[in-house]
């Protein structure tokens, strides 16, 4: 059975070189906001959940990103495993996941008093948060970046052909009746454009060639997947550019190189502005439907950030339609104005 240590054993053991895999069990917008240093996020949807709580789950599936992956199966078996949400250290998640890494890994799994909210009051120079990042990888406080860096998949340009290599798909994945998510293969196959009825392509990518000019209609969005990248200055265009294709009964494929990353954010701020998602719920509906999506750790903290003027929008338009409804309200009628 799991034990608790409190934040003091964390720091100690960290500080120490122990060999202990720490394992932040929050929403990933939550891990992106702040998380200890060296932590790993495991996240799992409510589809997901129930396929965790009947075993036909594997736990590396629900860590982000292929570089944690692998630190999670090297680590998972060894001394320690402590795991942490946000305060009370009782979600079902985290429950859920302290229950498998006992019956399957030899390791002594361990819960964190107080979760990240007391841990980070208490050592709050031990944390890393998005806004701690700077290009080149290096923390505001002078140091490397932390391991969750490369545990959200950060890539460079020079990444595109390998990307290609290993995460190839053989068609397009349909996220909405209007709207797939594909690669630089599937955006090459004019066969497989016209069998999925595509008759619009969203390139996110700034050297993969339009290949059917005049065939379909086109929109280029050149970014290369680095982390470094403003995204997010193009979600307006593009999210323009898809609702247009709906509007007109058309069908978009978004497509970059390996249709993991580039893609999968303009995909995910689409639904996010379109659905009302949060960023957690637009990842996880997307995931659900692609399961190797991975969008780098500075696309995801933009995707953050568009998810913050979304909600400032929302509340803008709420204040504004009550200002409104006011104003309307206390006007006199005619029937009053008569009257005098």
């Amino acid at each position: 059975m799991s034990c608790s240590v409190n934040v003091s054993w964390l720091v100690d053991h960290l500080l120490s070189g122990s060999e202990c895999l720490l394992v932040d069990v929050r929403p990933t917008c939550k891990f992106l906001e702040g998380h200890v240093d060296g932590a790993i996020n495991l996240t799992c949807s409510n589809l997901m959940m129930r396929r965790l709580k009947k075993g036909n789950l594997s736990l590396s599936v629900l860590v982000h990103g292929e570089a944690a992956k692998a630190k999670f199966e090297e680590k998972a078996k060894r001394r320690y495993v402590v795991l942490y949400d946000h305060d009370h250290g009782a979600s079902e998640l985290l429950v859920l996941v302290s229950k498998r890494l006992e019956d399957e890994c030899s390791s002594q799994v361990k819960v964190l008093e107080g979760g990240f909210s007391k841990f980070s009051s208490t050592y709050p120079h031990l944390c890393s948060k998005l806004s701690d990042i700077q290009p080149g990888g290096v923390t505001s406080r002078g140091s490397l970046a932390p391991l969750t860096l490369s545990s959200l998949s950060i890539s460079s340009p020079d990444d595109d052909t390998q990307r290609q290599k290993h995460h190839d798909g053989s068609q397009p994945v349909q996220i909405k009746p209007h709207l797939y998510l594909g690669n630089a293969r599937n955006a090459a196959d004019s066969d497989t454009l016209q069998r999925f009825g595509v008759t619009h392509v969203l390139n996110v990518t700034a050297n993969v060639e339009n290949k059917f000019e005049g065939q379909f209609h086109y929109k280029r969005i050149p970014i290369h997947d680095n982390w470094t990248q403003d995204i997010s200055s193009h979600f307006e265009e593009a999210i323009a550019f898809i609702e247009n294709a709906r509007k007109k009964n058309g069908r978009v494929l978004v497509h970059c190189v390996a249709g993991i990353s580039r893609s999968v954010t303009v995909t995910m701020s689409y639904i996010m502005q379109e659905m009302g998602y949060s960023l957690n719920d637009a990842f996880d509906y997307v995931k659900q439907r692609k399961s190797d999506i991975s969008p780098n750790f500075g696309f995801m903290g933009q995707l953050l950030e568009f998810q913050n003027k979304l909600k400032q929008k929302e509340l803008s338009d709420d204040m504004q339609a009550v200002s409104s409804t006011v104003t309307y309200r206390s006007l006199p009628s005619c029937v009053e104005l008569c009257a005098h």
